[in-house]
């Protein structure tokens, strides 16, 4: 019996120093990230997500002339220059994504200052119940989140991938005294509306529900690459869906659902910058097709575009080294100093090793 009673003793001492050294190291863990990431990062491997993750801060801002809506927390996470007088590239995320989709590409781009802003109810944004989340009061906190940040009155590029380059261009045609060149990936702008803007209950909450779901995420990410063996990883696929785990996820990507989504079609035309194009041949989601349209709607304001073989729907991952070099080429250009930079060979040195 004192043998029994001394072996219990000492499993149970084993077993809270093992309780300790868990929660000690979780707690290590999260001390990484601010508060607002969820705690589902853990199960994060991708070293570069992990590495934007930790940047990652919030600046609360409100809408001028809203007092209606509440000063809200947008995330961010800023790289390369950020302390010099670079040019500034801001870079905005696709639907329902984060600033985190442009963890390969950031890096590279490191002659420049980078900032990645996550839209208003995406992201890793604060998302208060019972305001809009449409696409007018995305752009309004978008302004509001990149002058608070960088100062009144600073002109920037501005960019963004599938809907995030509709965001993009719905952003410079607003602000054309705020953007001076944009930075198009595989954008969305053809495309109009929301497809769920005609949804009734429960149809609509069943949506969003889905959405969430990890079978439809992995099926996105296997549509959204070129190599999907390669790219379309189980990991992939959680840094994907650590925005669903935030509070107030369902209620903002319902509101944007229910909304009448971005109409860009007609602002293609109007708008007054110089363009980059980019976009994947082997694009599933949106048809290279596009280019043709943007083209022709953007006449001698195209000052460039660029297919990539083997490449899919995300060139700012599955290509990055070659969408950084087009777009410090074209920013450059814009800039009148246009010159070979070794940022790209060094980051690629560096993953290699």
């Amino acid at each position: 019996r004192e043998q029994g009673s001394r072996l219990e003793r000492l499993q149970s001492k084993r077993a809270t120093n093992s309780a300790g050294i868990r929660m000690a190291f979780v707690g290590s863990f999260r001390a990484c990230y601010r508060p607002f990431v969820p705690a589902q990062v853990s199960e994060v491997s991708d070293v570069a997500a992990l590495n934007v993750l930790k940047r990652t801060r919030r600046v609360h801002v409100q809408v001028p002339g809203n007092g209606g809506d509440p000063a809200v927390g947008i995330s961010y996470a800023e790289f390369g220059q950020t302390h010099s007088g670079a040019p500034t590239i801001v870079l905005i995320h696709g639907f329902d994504s984060s600033l985190v989709e442009y963890r390969r590409l950031a890096p590279l781009l490191d002659d420049f200052r980078v900032l990645l802003i996550d839209l208003h109810g995406w992201g890793f944004t604060e998302k208060p119940r019972g305001i809009d989340y449409g696409p007018e009061s995305k752009r309004l906190y978008a302004i509001s989140t990149i002058q608070k940040l960088l100062g009144e009155g600073k002109k920037v590029y501005i960019g963004g991938a599938s809907l995030g380059g509709g965001a993009a261009l719905d952003l410079a045609h607003a602000r054309p005294d705020l953007f001076k060149g944009i930075i198009l990936i595989d954008a969305q702008a053809y495309l109009e509306g929301s497809p769920g803007s005609t949804l009734i209950w429960p149809l609509d909450v069943l949506g969003i529900q889905i959405l969430k779901a990890k079978f439809l995420r992995r099926f996105a990410n296997v549509q959204s690459y070129y190599d999907s063996e390669k790219f379309a990883t189980e990991d992939a696929m959680l840094v994907g869906r650590l925005p669903c785990h935030t509070d107030g996820w369902f209620e903002a990507n319902l509101d944007f659902l229910k909304s009448d989504g971005y109409r860009n079609k007609s602002k293609v035309k109007e708008i007054s910058q110089k363009a980059i194009i980019i976009w994947g041949r082997q694009d599933k989601i949106l048809s290279v097709d596009s280019v043709e349209l943007f083209k022709e709607d953007l006449g001698e304001r195209l000052l460039s575009y660029h297919i990539l073989e083997e490449c899919g729907h995300m060139p700012h991952l599955e290509k990055p080294d070659e969408t950084a070099d087009l777009i410090r080429k074209f920013v450059m250009t814009i800039e009148g100093n246009e010159q070979p930079s070794s940022a790209v060979d060094e980051y690629v040195s560096q993953l290699d090793a």
